[in-house]
């Protein structure tokens, strides 16, 4: 079907429907995805507003301090750094980087919704490309640099699931067997994969999170989510050009609900100097962007 423009809580959004998905989109809050919605058994994956919507949040906004729903796409960042090196050494990236709070421009190409924004402090492009088929939403990226120096730029999906305490599981590939503790965990920790703690909110302290990465030799192309009733939710990727998995669980740290984030990511991890002193995040050259696709699956039958 093809996209069409509504109102979403005061907010102008996109509308991406099929019989079995309806994602909604605000293209002034950073394209934020606000809703991702199987159709069949009225499920609804992210976490939404409380009531209508503020005003958008400001460039170099907390991301904490704003209200916290939906899908965003972290970049060049997640936590708060400096750029590490060149030209742009010591330039200030905000909590969860720049592109979430800045509003992105749209257009419509039949069935696709192309969301595009540029840096503000760092000389980039970034475009997704979103189709609606069936029961998959396909996300396509395109980061850029632009100018004549090339950048360390990292990109994480920010999807805030929203979890039932005691009856969403998270689902990994068989070949992990180890997760990194980044967060709360000084200095980080292994773990072991599958672990009561680990796999749904109900092993997290109530007021407490936890951050997890897939250890970089994983090779992870896929993660998911199912509820104890049935619903099920599955990303898919290209692990050669988006090799970490971040996990977030979020029972009342930050969020007001129980959130569980699956975080693709092409950095490891959450700050690009680290990233770039870990040597594991890449670098864009201009003429040459970096490419990939994520796919999201859903479902209502437990499989």
């Amino acid at each position: 079907m093809t996209p069409e423009t509504v109102t979403y809580r005061g907010d102008r959004a996109v509308v991406l429907r099929s019989d079995d998905i309806e994602v909604v989109v605000l293209p002034q809050r950073g394209a934020k995805i606000a809703s991702l919605r199987h159709r069949p058994s009225g499920r609804e994956w992210l976490l939404q507003p409380q009531d209508g919507l503020t005003d958008p949040p400001a460039y170099g906004s907390g991301f904490t301090q704003t209200e916290m729903f939906g899908w965003d796409e972290m970049l060049p960042t997640i936590d708060r750094t400096a750029y590490p090196d060149g030209e742009h050494r010591a330039a200030p990236l905000p909590d969860h980087g720049e592109v979430w709070a800045v509003p992105w421009e749209t257009r419509l190409a039949g069935e696709a919704l192309i969301c595009s924004t540029s840096g503000r402090v760092l000389p980039y492009q970034v475009e997704r490309t979103m189709r609606v088929e069936g029961p998959r939403m396909t996300l396509d990226y395109q980061l850029s640099a632009v100018g004549s120096g090339a950048l360390w730029l990292l990109w994480a999906a920010h999807p805030q699931f929203a979890a039932a305490v005691a009856g969403t599981r998270i689902v990994l590939p068989v070949q992990v067997s180890r997760l990194l503790n980044v967060w709360p965990s000084r200095p980080p920790k292994i773990v072991a994969w599958p672990s009561p703690d680990a796999e749904s909110i109900a092993g997290v302290p109530g007021g407490a999170g936890r951050k997890f990465y897939a250890l970089p030799d994983a090779a992870v192309a896929t993660a998911g989510l199912v509820d104890a009733d049935g619903p099920w939710l599955r990303l898919t990727w290209d692990p050669a050009l988006v090799p970490y998995l971040g996990i977030w669980l979020d029972n009342g740290a930050f969020a007001r609900q129980a959130v569980i984030a699956l975080e693709p990511s092409t950095g490891y991890y959450d700050d690009l100097a680290l990233a770039v002193s870990n040597q594991r995040v890449p670098q864009i050259h201009p003429g040459g962007p970096l490419r990939w696709s994520l796919e999201v699956s859903l479902g209502g039958d437990g499989r």
